[in-house]
Protein backbone atom coordinates (compact mmCIF):
# COMPACT_ATOMS: atom_id res chain seq x y z
CA UNK A 1 0.00 0.00 0.00
CA UNK A 2 1.32 2.97 -0.85
CA UNK A 3 1.94 6.08 1.31
CA UNK A 4 1.20 9.78 0.71
CA UNK A 5 3.72 12.33 1.90
CA UNK A 6 2.00 15.98 2.26
CA UNK A 7 4.56 18.43 2.07
CA UNK A 8 4.64 21.80 3.74
CA UNK A 9 5.89 24.77 2.75
CA UNK A 10 9.08 25.53 5.29
CA UNK A 11 8.42 28.83 7.30
CA UNK A 12 10.48 31.82 6.03
CA UNK A 13 13.78 32.22 8.09
CA UNK A 14 14.04 35.03 10.03
CA UNK A 15 16.18 37.95 9.26
CA UNK A 16 19.45 36.97 11.11
CA UNK A 17 20.22 39.10 14.30
CA UNK A 18 23.42 40.40 13.25
CA UNK A 19 22.30 41.73 10.47
CA UNK A 20 19.04 43.36 11.95
CA UNK A 21 21.77 44.93 14.51
CA UNK A 22 24.15 45.98 11.56
CA UNK A 23 20.98 47.75 10.29
CA UNK A 24 19.86 49.46 13.70
CA UNK A 25 23.80 50.34 13.93
CA UNK A 26 23.95 51.96 10.78
CA UNK A 27 20.55 53.94 11.03
CA UNK A 28 21.87 55.62 14.64
CA UNK A 29 25.16 56.72 12.72
CA UNK A 30 23.13 57.84 10.07
CA UNK A 31 21.52 59.88 12.94
CA UNK A 32 23.97 61.29 14.62
CA UNK A 33 25.98 62.31 11.04
CA UNK A 34 22.79 64.15 10.70
CA UNK A 35 22.44 65.71 13.84
CA UNK A 36 26.04 66.82 13.88
CA UNK A 37 25.62 68.38 10.53
CA UNK A 38 23.15 70.47 11.59
CA UNK A 39 24.77 71.25 14.98
CA UNK A 40 27.84 72.61 13.24
CA UNK A 41 26.61 73.84 9.68
CA UNK A 42 27.32 77.05 8.61
CA UNK A 43 24.28 77.24 6.76
CA UNK A 44 21.99 77.60 9.76
CA UNK A 45 24.52 80.28 11.02
CA UNK A 46 22.15 83.20 12.48
CA UNK A 47 22.15 86.01 10.34
CA UNK A 48 19.18 87.79 12.33
CA UNK A 49 18.60 88.38 15.83
CA UNK A 50 14.52 90.57 16.14
CA UNK A 51 14.35 92.14 19.59
CA UNK A 52 10.65 92.98 21.14
CA UNK A 53 9.39 93.54 24.32
CA UNK A 54 11.27 96.77 25.15
CA UNK A 55 9.55 99.49 27.04
CA UNK A 56 12.16 101.97 28.98
CA UNK A 57 15.26 99.51 28.19
CA UNK A 58 16.90 100.52 24.86
CA UNK A 59 16.51 97.75 22.49
CA UNK A 60 19.39 99.25 20.63
CA UNK A 61 21.82 98.31 23.82
CA UNK A 62 20.33 94.53 23.84
CA UNK A 63 20.73 94.04 20.43
CA UNK A 64 24.56 95.38 20.74
CA UNK A 65 24.54 92.34 23.19
CA UNK A 66 23.49 89.75 21.43
CA UNK A 67 25.71 90.84 18.53
CA UNK A 68 27.43 87.59 18.64
CA UNK A 69 25.27 85.47 17.58
CA UNK A 70 25.38 86.58 14.36
CA UNK A 71 27.60 83.56 12.63
CA UNK A 72 26.81 81.42 15.28
CA UNK A 73 24.35 77.40 13.87
CA UNK A 74 21.01 78.34 15.15
CA UNK A 75 20.96 74.65 16.84
CA UNK A 76 23.40 76.24 19.14
CA UNK A 77 21.89 78.87 20.43
CA UNK A 78 19.97 78.24 23.52
CA UNK A 79 18.12 80.49 26.37
CA UNK A 80 21.00 80.26 29.10
CA UNK A 81 23.16 81.84 26.32
CA UNK A 82 20.89 84.86 25.23
CA UNK A 83 20.66 85.29 28.94
CA UNK A 84 24.32 85.17 29.51
CA UNK A 85 25.20 88.53 26.95
CA UNK A 86 22.41 90.64 27.79
CA UNK A 87 20.35 89.43 31.28
CA UNK A 88 22.94 92.00 32.96
CA UNK A 89 22.23 94.94 31.22
CA UNK A 90 19.90 97.40 33.74
CA UNK A 91 16.47 96.97 33.78
CA UNK A 92 15.92 93.61 32.12
CA UNK A 93 14.81 90.84 34.13
CA UNK A 94 14.93 88.01 31.88
CA UNK A 95 15.11 86.89 27.95
CA UNK A 96 12.98 84.51 25.90
CA UNK A 97 14.13 82.91 22.70
CA UNK A 98 12.53 81.07 19.99
CA UNK A 99 14.02 80.18 16.81
CA UNK A 100 12.72 81.48 13.31
CA UNK A 101 14.60 78.96 10.92
CA UNK A 102 15.95 78.35 9.10
CA UNK A 103 18.55 81.23 10.02
CA UNK A 104 16.52 83.74 12.49
CA UNK A 105 16.06 84.16 16.27
CA UNK A 106 13.09 85.88 17.91
CA UNK A 107 14.22 87.63 21.44
CA UNK A 108 11.75 88.60 23.85
CA UNK A 109 12.85 91.24 26.75
CA UNK A 110 11.30 91.12 30.17
CA UNK A 111 11.86 94.25 32.02
CA UNK A 112 12.03 94.93 35.39
CA UNK A 113 8.89 97.37 36.87
CA UNK A 114 9.61 101.21 37.57
CA UNK A 115 8.95 102.37 40.75
CA UNK A 116 10.79 106.12 40.18
CA UNK A 117 11.49 108.32 38.53
CA UNK A 118 13.09 112.27 38.03
CA UNK A 119 12.20 114.13 34.58
CA UNK A 120 14.08 117.11 33.39
CA UNK A 121 14.40 118.79 30.15
CA UNK A 122 12.24 116.36 28.43
CA UNK A 123 13.97 113.06 29.72
CA UNK A 124 13.65 110.89 32.40
CA UNK A 125 15.66 108.81 34.55
CA UNK A 126 13.78 105.79 36.24
CA UNK A 127 14.16 103.71 39.57
CA UNK A 128 13.84 100.39 38.66
CA UNK A 129 12.39 97.84 40.94
CA UNK A 130 15.98 95.98 41.70
CA UNK A 131 17.38 99.57 42.16
CA UNK A 132 19.08 99.94 38.72
CA UNK A 133 18.59 102.98 37.13
CA UNK A 134 17.59 103.66 33.59
CA UNK A 135 18.57 106.67 31.37
CA UNK A 136 17.49 108.59 28.76
CA UNK A 137 13.62 106.98 28.99
CA UNK A 138 11.05 109.35 26.91
CA UNK A 139 8.38 110.06 29.87
CA UNK A 140 5.35 109.48 27.22
CA UNK A 141 5.88 105.77 27.86
CA UNK A 142 4.49 105.82 31.15
CA UNK A 143 0.79 107.03 29.24
CA UNK A 144 -0.22 108.87 32.57
CA UNK A 145 1.09 106.51 35.47
CA UNK A 146 4.27 108.67 36.21
CA UNK A 147 6.51 106.46 38.93
CA UNK A 148 6.95 108.42 42.19
CA UNK A 149 9.11 111.70 41.92
CA UNK A 150 12.45 111.00 43.30
CA UNK A 151 15.58 113.19 44.33
CA UNK A 152 18.43 113.36 41.66
CA UNK A 153 20.70 112.64 44.40
CA UNK A 154 19.09 109.01 44.92
CA UNK A 155 19.98 108.24 41.54
CA UNK A 156 23.25 109.01 41.94
CA UNK A 157 23.81 106.82 45.32
CA UNK A 158 25.29 103.70 46.52
CA UNK A 159 23.42 100.54 44.79
CA UNK A 160 22.25 99.98 48.25
CA UNK A 161 20.66 103.73 48.92
CA UNK A 162 19.18 102.97 45.83
CA UNK A 163 17.47 99.48 46.37
CA UNK A 164 16.50 100.65 49.88
CA UNK A 165 14.42 103.49 48.36
CA UNK A 166 12.70 100.78 45.77
CA UNK A 167 11.75 98.41 48.12
CA UNK A 168 10.32 101.70 50.20
CA UNK A 169 8.84 103.19 47.68
CA UNK A 170 7.10 99.79 46.12
CA UNK A 171 5.92 98.78 49.65
CA UNK A 172 3.88 102.00 49.76
CA UNK A 173 0.01 101.33 50.18
CA UNK A 174 -1.43 103.18 46.50
CA UNK A 175 -3.05 106.05 48.13
CA UNK A 176 -0.28 107.01 49.73
CA UNK A 177 1.91 106.84 46.83
CA UNK A 178 -0.28 108.87 45.17
CA UNK A 179 0.71 112.23 47.89
CA UNK A 180 4.73 111.34 47.35
CA UNK A 181 5.69 114.54 46.22
CA UNK A 182 9.56 113.41 46.35
CA UNK A 183 11.78 110.54 47.62
CA UNK A 184 14.94 111.52 49.02
CA UNK A 185 17.74 109.39 51.21
CA UNK A 186 21.06 109.72 52.87
CA UNK A 187 21.87 105.85 53.04
CA UNK A 188 19.81 102.83 52.94
CA UNK A 189 18.43 103.17 56.59
CA UNK A 190 17.70 106.83 55.96
CA UNK A 191 14.59 107.35 53.17
CA UNK A 192 12.53 110.38 53.06
CA UNK A 193 9.12 111.04 51.58
CA UNK A 194 8.18 114.86 50.73
CA UNK A 195 4.30 114.66 50.64
CA UNK A 196 2.09 116.21 49.48
CA UNK A 197 0.26 119.09 51.87
CA UNK A 198 1.47 116.99 54.18
CA UNK A 199 4.34 116.66 57.02
CA UNK A 200 7.35 115.52 55.43
CA UNK A 201 7.59 111.69 56.46
CA UNK A 202 11.33 110.03 57.76
CA UNK A 203 11.18 106.89 56.96
CA UNK A 204 13.97 105.04 57.49
CA UNK A 205 15.02 101.93 56.29
CA UNK A 206 12.86 98.76 54.44
CA UNK A 207 11.40 97.16 57.80
CA UNK A 208 7.64 96.67 59.03
CA UNK A 209 6.38 99.05 55.99
CA UNK A 210 3.09 98.09 56.27
CA UNK A 211 3.28 99.44 60.50
CA UNK A 212 4.91 102.58 59.05
CA UNK A 213 2.26 102.88 56.56
CA UNK A 214 -0.30 102.67 59.12
CA UNK A 215 0.73 105.22 61.31
CA UNK A 216 1.05 107.92 58.22
CA UNK A 217 -1.61 106.83 57.66
CA UNK A 218 -3.57 107.15 60.89
CA UNK A 219 -1.91 110.93 61.21
CA UNK A 220 -2.87 112.03 57.18
CA UNK A 221 -6.52 110.96 58.30
CA UNK A 222 -6.56 113.23 61.05
CA UNK A 223 -8.31 116.62 60.85
CA UNK A 224 -5.87 119.68 60.00
CA UNK A 225 -6.59 121.24 63.23
CA UNK A 226 -5.05 117.99 65.00
CA UNK A 227 -2.14 118.02 62.88
CA UNK A 228 -1.65 121.56 62.70
CA UNK A 229 2.48 122.74 63.38
CA UNK A 230 3.22 119.04 62.45
CA UNK A 231 6.24 119.49 59.86
CA UNK A 232 7.63 116.08 60.35
CA UNK A 233 6.44 112.92 61.24
CA UNK A 234 9.35 109.83 62.00
CA UNK A 235 8.31 106.17 61.51
CA UNK A 236 12.30 104.88 61.55
CA UNK A 237 10.85 102.91 64.62
CA UNK A 238 7.11 102.68 63.92
CA UNK A 239 6.38 101.33 67.48
CA UNK A 240 7.06 104.66 68.70
CA UNK A 241 6.79 107.52 66.04
CA UNK A 242 7.71 111.34 66.53
CA UNK A 243 6.25 114.38 65.36
CA UNK A 244 7.86 117.53 65.16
Amino acid sequence: MGQNVVAFPEPARRPRRWLRWTMAAFALVALVAGALVLYFSPVLAVDRVEVDGTRLVDRADVEERLRPLHGVPLPQVGRGRVQDLAGDLPGVESLDMIAAPPTGLQVTVHERRPVAAHVSDGTARVLMDDGAVLSGVDPRVFEGQTPVPVAPGVLHADERTRAAVAAVVDALPSALRERVEEVRAAGPDSVELRLEDGPSVQWGGTDQPRVKAAVVESLLGQGEESRAGVEELDVSVPDRPVTR
